[in-house]
């Protein structure tokens, strides 16, 4: 390719000479074949040669273009070094154009640009736009390059290659010397909605595709102008998400400083007031952010219940902490909001909140921005992963899974595994967590089959499962066993039906348990078909949702539920829990029994409590206090924080015996 703009700073000593480059030998039917060029030695145009091309032009003039393009060809392959073949391929290159044939209009604009004069400068920014346009940047910058290296350029012409000088350095990446760009385009507008609508291009380029070095090269040169102040405000922003309060202040302070009417100054005086109050902290005062309106305020009243009991606001060992209650109405923004209330306003010391998946993420987001130790209540994953603030104190799938694997291999020996799982979030999640504890642990998962949550047969996927369903593996044993039952019967019965394959065909029964994550509801029915298939005799393994009385209500399933193994974090039954310094505590107050919500609850306003108590009065402390948590005294046991900040909790191994819900034991193991 031939760089146009060399050529151009080298051969323009005068007006109307001609840059020294290759144009086309001859255009047959269009443009698209790029013969070999010669040099380009204008002659003068005689006067049969300006009637050829007057003719041709005339019919472009009529808007004719059908008469007007094989004219133009012909002249141009006649006379391939007239001073008007130039103008001609203009034209040509218009007509190419009007019919959106780009490929050949930018061929064609290419060879008029030759001319130094008007002609061959439109010829120039029109095939620069058309080259931005198919994406052709190095050719874009050619022209854009000859067109800016052309003499006696006029204000305004030079002006009307900076939008594409611009788009061009945006297609590239060049995202700084875009900015650069712009800035000289903002100094020379006069147009005052033009210049605003400029400076709100550039601003959005600094403040969502500059890097932070870029930014700072911005916001340290005055030449810049304006611009400075977004530079400066991204660079304040990035060291306040940071946590490098210093040089956030320092940046940001500048910012206001320099446009103290701007809707910067107002951006920058609000994140210079959560800096401040960073510092301001009340060591007596919890946060709590939980839903108490809709349809999940329940829940959030019984985590209420539980915070009260556990900082001692309520019960037998009175404190002297206080609570600040907001309502995250299960909304994101306003639990967003809450949070930097409580911090801004109450200057809590510690946060706990998360219940729900729905707002977890944007209220632990908040905490880690503010700084403010917090501790979720919910089992959303990745929860933990915002930041070195964020705690988490509930009963996580992986924590049962890994339990319920633990007891299936190492107490009861298995090793096999099937899964039948409900292709649903819940189920999915499960049978990957599962599958994955499973060969940790050496394992094998010998079948998996996902079924519809909304049927109630199972049919279908118990034979998919035990290898009745698609039989085309099995013919040859089927047709074994049809023979031999054929000869057991001794004589054929003209009307006697002859067995199916599920009849005939026993299940393969390749597994010592079946992994079934769904409810307890769910687990009554599938554990209905079992039998029927002669999938007896064999463990079914679930989750804390199997510790349900409703698998208690159908004693013919006795039996076979009778051979289910799960896990949770406690039995509502079990005399250690009900007769347990929480559980009495908490009857005495409220005057009912608690459940998983109040037990989490309870725990992580204890633990604040206590860590407070002990002499941790400041947020940093909190939160080096949480994570070298170990062995706590929680209401159903010890608790410890794990490297990620996961507050283990203790899992129980479960079982159905007599009818009644009951822990695992060592007479029901193999």
């Amino acid at each position: 390719m031939i760089n146009l703009s060399v050529f151009s700073k080298r051969c323009r000593p005068q007006k109307y000479h001609f840059i020294l480059m290759m144009i086309f030998l001859a255009i047959l039917d269009s443009c698209q074949t790029a013969p070999k060029r010669p040099v380009y030695q204008p002659e003068k145009a005689t006067v049969n040669t300006q009637q050829e091309y007057l003719s041709a032009k005339k019919s472009y003039d009529l808007k004719d273009p059908k008469r007007a393009l094989p004219r133009l060809k012909k002249f141009v392959q006649q006379n391939p070094n007239s001073e008007l073949t130039p103008n001609a391929y203009f034209l040509m290159g218009q007509i190419y154009a009007e019919n959106q044939d780009f490929q050949n209009a930018l061929i064609c604009y290419r060879s008029a640009s030759v001319n130094d004069n008007q002609i061959g400068a439109e010829a120039e920014v029109r095939a620069a736009k058309i080259a931005l346009m198919l994406g052709k940047l190095d050719d874009a910058k050619m022209f854009i390059d000859a067109f800016s290296a052309r003499a006696h350029l006029s204000k305004e012409q030079e002006l009307a290659m900076h939008p594409l000088r611009l788009e061009l350095l945006l297609k590239q990446n060049k995202n700084l010397e875009a900015v650069s760009a712009l800035q000289v385009m903002i100094s020379s507008e006069s147009n005052p909605n033009n210049k605003l609508a400029l400076q709100q291009q550039a601003t959005e380029i600094i403040e969502n595709r500059l890097s932070l070095d870029e930014a700072r090269q911005i916001s340290d040169h005055s030449s810049y102008g304006p611009l400075q102040v977004p530079a400066k405000f991204r660079v304040g922003s990035y060291f306040y998400e940071q946590a490098n309060f210093g040089r956030a202040k320092y940046y940001l302070q500048d910012v206001i400083a320099t446009a103290p009417n701007s809707g910067y100054s107002d951006r920058a005086k609000n994140m210079l007031g959560l800096i401040e109050t960073r510092d301001k902290v009340d060591s007596k005062t919890i946060g709590l952010v939980v839903p108490l309106s809709g349809k999940r305020a329940v829940v959030g009243y019984k985590t209420l219940k539980g915070v009260q009991l556990g900082l001692g606001i309520y019960g037998k060992s009175p404190s002297n902490f206080k609570l600040a209650v907001i309502d995250s109405e299960m909304n994101p923004d306003y639990a967003r909001r809450a949070i930097e209330k409580l911090v801004v306003e109450d200057n809590v010391i510690a946060i706990i909140g998360g219940v729900e998946s729905k707002t977890a993420g944007a209220e632990a987001a908040k905490a880690q921005e503010l700084g403010v130790p917090f501790i979720a209540l919910s089992q959303k994953s990745g929860i933990t992963e915002i930041g070195d603030s964020i705690f988490r104190n509930s009963l996580t799938g992986a924590m049962l899974v890994q339990k319920l694997v633990d007891v299936a291999m190492n107490d009861m020996h298995m090793s096999r595994f099937a899964i039948m799982f409900p292709n649903d979030a819940y189920g999915v999640e499960y049978a990957n967590l599962f599958w994955d504890q499973v060969r940790a642990n050496g394992g094998t998962i010998t079948a998996a089959q996902a079924y519809n949550p909304k049927d109630n047969d199972f049919t279908p996927y118990i034979q998919r499962l035990v290898g009745t369903y698609y039989t085309e593996d099995r013919k040859e044993e089927y047709r074994l066993r049809l023979k031999a039952w054929e000869e057991k019967s001794q004589k054929k019965l003209r009307n006697a039906e002859t067995p199916t394959y599920e009849k005939l065909l026993p299940p393969i029964i390749d597994f010592d348990a079946i992994f079934i994550p769904d409810t307890a509801q769910a687990l009554s029915s599938i554990a209905s078909y079992l039998p029927y298939y002669d999938v007896d005799n064999i463990y079914l393994l679930g989750t804390n949702i199997w510790n349900n009385p409703v698998l208690l209500t159908k004693p013919e399933l006795r039996k076979t539920l009778e051979h289910s193994i799960f896990v949770d974090s406690f039995l509502t039954s079990d005399k250690a829990f009900q007769g347990s310094d929480f559980f009495a505590a908490y009857k005495q107050v409220f005057g009912e029994d608690p459940g998983i919500f109040e037990v989490q609850a309870y725990d992580s306003a204890l633990i604040l409590r206590q860590l407070l108590q002990s002499g941790a009065d400041s947020r940093i402390a909190i939160t080096s206090k949480l994570q070298g948590l170990k062995n706590f005294p929680a209401a159903l046991g010890p608790l410890s924080v794990s490297v990620n900040r996961e507050i283990y909790r203790p899992v129980i191994d479960l079982k159905i015996q007599n009818g009644q819900i009951v822990h695992l034991n060592n007479k029901q193991k193999k």
